[in-house]
């Protein structure tokens, strides 16, 4: 018999949003592995994956991920773990977050804070930066085959590389943010879980 049960808490509503502004919960489901290894639960998603919202409603971002998923799992980043993050996108079909600049789901501070969740002030080592993980993958290219294939591993697992989130902790949890432009739509992904292999963890807010 496996113990499968889980616990929840429900927060408090927050005073400062009067009680006929809706509030939206975006979430995350599915698990670590190619289609096969996670049958027959899905591989990540966003939840909802299409948001409708009157304008002036408010989405609360939170999802929790995992560290004990067998090894054996496909996946980005260390070994048996669970992590995302959020970055706007121009559309749906894209792979590659808009420029800072560019951005309009979030103020560029908190834009930040969703890409990176938090890595940068977190862990032993300051992150590296990504011209020092190309530096190291364009040398390992220089390797044979074997030992080129042990250090691309050991650069996906090393906890310095907070490209693929391995700093982040498994549960993020902001404060609602407000959206109040009508008509706009904010399409958005997951930079770690967007690779062959996997279904494309992606979302769309509409504000209607």
């Amino acid at each position: 018999f496996q113990d499968r049960s889980h616990t929840f808490a429900i927060a408090a509503r927050p005073a400062s949003i009067p009680a006929e502004q809706a509030i939206w919960n975006v979430n995350v489901r599915g698990r670590r592995g190619h289609i096969s290894q996670t049958y027959p639960l899905p591989q990540y998603d966003f939840v909802p994956r299409d948001l409708h919202v009157t304008a002036g409603s408010w989405v609360h971002f939170q999802w929790t991920g995992a560290s004990h998923w067998p090894s054996r799992y496909y996946g980005m980043g260390s070994r048996g773990t669970d992590r995302h993050n959020v970055v706007q996108i121009a559309n749906m079909s894209t792979n590659f977050p808009l420029p800072l600049d560019q951005v309009t789901m979030f103020t560029p501070e908190q834009a930040k804070l969703f890409a990176m969740v938090g890595q940068q002030e977190r862990g032993p080592e300051a992150c590296q930066s990504l011209t020092e993980i190309r530096d190291d993958v364009k040398y390992y290219d220089t390797l044979p085959w074997a030992e080129k294939t042990k250090k691309a591993g050991e650069v996906r697992m090393r906890l310095t590389n907070c490209a693929i989130l391995n700093q982040a902790d498994p549960y993020f949890n902001h404060e609602p943010i407000q959206y109040n432009q009508a008509g706009a739509t904010y399409y958005y992904m997951c930079t770690r879980n967007n690779r062959p292999g996997y279904a494309p963890q992606k979302g769309a807010i509409y504000v209607e």
